[in-house]
């Protein structure tokens, strides 16, 4: 993991387009990956806020992009995980989504929506994502805490068996009188 995150923190310093970082990282790690027989999900997405646009490129990991009408798009997976396949990277692999005022982006780890009560039930993408339409309006971190708090309470006391990582955004762009 540590030399994974090295890996792409490296890369990060240097590129800037989300698809060179994943074609430059894949080549780096690949052989290691398959050797450890080790696979790597991962979505990597730049914002440009002056045009107003997520550039996103991902191996095997979604994300969410909650608008404020309730629609959410999906930030789909490009290619299978990294080190499980070769993978021949085109520009078909990056995709740029407009972004909306009260946009939210949400980068969801599984141990999120694979939360599992005493019933055996998963807390769901839906509920994820119903819960955070329902706190759209709150600060970004008072809706993280608050998911954080309706997946442990959703889990009546079942221990965590995953990590609950969240990364989130709320767009909100300056109005034309620079507020």
């Amino acid at each position: 993991m540590l030399a994974v995150r090295a890996t792409f923190r490296a890369l990060c310093s240097q590129l800037r387009d989300p698809l060179e970082i994943m074609r430059a990282a894949e080549q780096l790690l690949a052989a290691d990956l398959r050797a450890g027989d080790h696979f790597v999900t991962i979505l990597l997405a730049v914002v440009d806020l002056d045009a107003a646009t997520i550039t996103h490129t991902s191996a095997g990991h979604a994300g969410y992009l909650l608008h404020a009408n309730r629609e959410v798009e999906r930030l789909n997976s490009h290619v299978p995980p990294l080190g499980t396949i070769d993978i021949v990277w085109n520009d078909s692999h990056r995709t740029v989504t407009p972004l909306q005022s009260r946009d939210l982006l949400c980068l969801p780890t599984d141990g999120v929506f694979e939360a599992v009560n005493q019933q055996n039930t998963l807390f769901g993408i839906d509920r994820m994502l119903e819960s955070l339409h329902t706190l759209r309006d709150q600060p970004a971190d008072e809706i993280l805490t608050r998911l954080h708090d309706r997946v442990t309470e959703f889990r009546q006391g079942r221990p965590q068996e995953d990590d609950l990582t969240l990364v989130l955004m709320k767009y909100l762009p300056a109005s034309p009188n620079g507020e």
